[in-house]
């Protein structure tokens, strides 16, 4: 299909790989969140 359209399939695969990366980081970083949140509340109570 790449060569049909003459697309780098590097450049072709670059977005999907800046999504999986950003989605991934986005999940990670509520998970760590998440487990910080009981911590938090403790120490302000």
């Amino acid at each position: 299909m790449n060569a049909k359209l003459a697309q780098d399939p590097a450049t072709a695969s670059s977005i999907i790989l800046t999504t999986v990366t950003d989605v991934v980081g986005f999940f990670s970083f509520l998970g760590i969140a998440a487990l910080f949140a009981p911590l938090l509340r403790q120490s302000l109570a």
